[in-house]
């Protein structure tokens, strides 16, 4: 009895699938221990992938450890598992996570509007949906149905996933070898030589024009940025003086007309330039195939310091075509009478001045 509860506190949990095992049959790490199996499929994974199944498949805890269980199931007797049987195992696993999710959505629980409103759906769409009266929350709860994706559908995006991070993977580390690139054999059925060297040379295009574009994204966005920093302060200033200009009859039409065209066109700069900003950080989150170009700016680089110019030369002639305050009158000073300030000598009512020494004068 002692030696049975012996061998049972001597294992050892293994942190990726969650059993139990000898410290023979793992590495430990600190306070973690990771079996043998687990650890060279991470380790596959981190090198044909750059990351683990929690990143690259969106899994959780409890997914990323039924991966490592089900790979547990595949050992065999021979060796570690090879790359390809890891790679089809996550991808099955993948697969029939997301289906299985997607199926819950589809008959999903009744929510509040406000749940659904947090998620991105219109109030209007929701409200038309199936709607349910919840007496303990007092308030409507709706059921929005979903269209789930087949399997094939999901099967070849989460492949597409797989593929980007291996391109990746591979670039970091300098390979050339056609190996790193390799699909499971149930990929590979009934496809000639020809046909993946097509579709490989196809990747390797649409990924090149995809980091060409994210780079002149990010020039335009720069740009757009520092628009908004140079032409906001002129923009209000003009902005203030735009009804006096309009409403002022000593103000030239010429003055007139280029003040607002200068308003209008930076005005226009400032706009779009947010809207480049706001787009920009709407794809931040994006996958560097799915993001699309940024709209153009209305303004170059050299703009920036010609339209501020022009701004400050129609601010100045409007100010200099106004009307000049007129200087308001001094206050004429009051003046007292000869008679009072210097009465006549010996009169009555003459004062008598007293006459200031020096002190010590003989």
């Amino acid at each position: 009895m002692a030696t049975v509860e012996q061998n049972e506190v001597e294992k050892l949990l293994c942190v990726l699938c969650g059993w139990k095992f000898t410290p023979e049959q793992g590495r430990l790490h600190g306070r973690k221990f990771t079996c043998t199996q687990c650890g060279s499929a991470n380790r596959q994974l981190r090198r044909h992938l750059g990351e683990g199944p929690e990143q690259v498949c969106g899994f959780d805890q409890e997914d990323a450890q039924e991966f490592y269980r089900a790979l547990q199931q595949k050992k065999s007797p021979s060796g570690p598992l090879g790359w390809k049987t890891v790679r089809a195992t996550l991808l099955t696993c993948a697969v029939t996570r997301h289906i299985t999710r997607a199926k819950s959505l589809l008959t999903g629980e009744y929510l509040p509007l406000s749940v659904w409103t947090s998620r991105g759906w219109d109030a209007d769409v929701v409200e038309k949906q199936e709607k349910e009266w919840r007496d303990d929350l007092g308030l409507w709860t709706y059921r929005v149905h979903i269209k789930a994706l087949s399997w094939e559908e999901t099967h070849e995006r989460i492949e597409e996933t797989l593929l980007r991070h291996e391109r990746e993977a591979s670039k970091k580390r300098g390979d050339k070898a056609a190996a790193d690139l390799d699909l499971p054999l149930q990929e590979n059925k009934g496809k000639g030589e020809k046909g993946d060297k097509a579709e490989k040379d196809a990747n390797k295009v649409a990924l090149t024009a995809a980091k060409k574009l994210v780079r002149e994204n990010e020039k335009r966005c720069a740009l757009a940025a520092r628009g908004i920093g140079v032409y906001t302060k002129p923009v209000s200033q003009l902005h203030k003086l735009s009804a006096k200009v309009d409403s002022c009859p000593e103000v030239d039409e010429a003055v007139k007309k280029a003040f607002h065209e200068v308003k209008t066109r930076l005005e226009d700069c400032v706009e779009k330039s947010r809207t480049v900003v706001n787009l920009a950080e709407g794809q931040k989150e994006k996958d560097i195939l799915e993001q699309v170009a940024l709209p153009a700016l209305p303004f170059d680089q050299a703009d920036l310091k010609s339209l501020v110019k022009q701004s400050a030369v129609v601010l100045r002639d409007a100010r200099n075509s106004f009307p000049k305050p007129v200087p308001k009158a001094k206050a004429a000073g009051r003046t007292r009478s000869a008679e009072t300030q210097e009465p006549a000598a010996g009169g009555e009512g003459a004062e008598v001045k007293r006459r200031r020494t020096k002190k010590g004068g003989a």
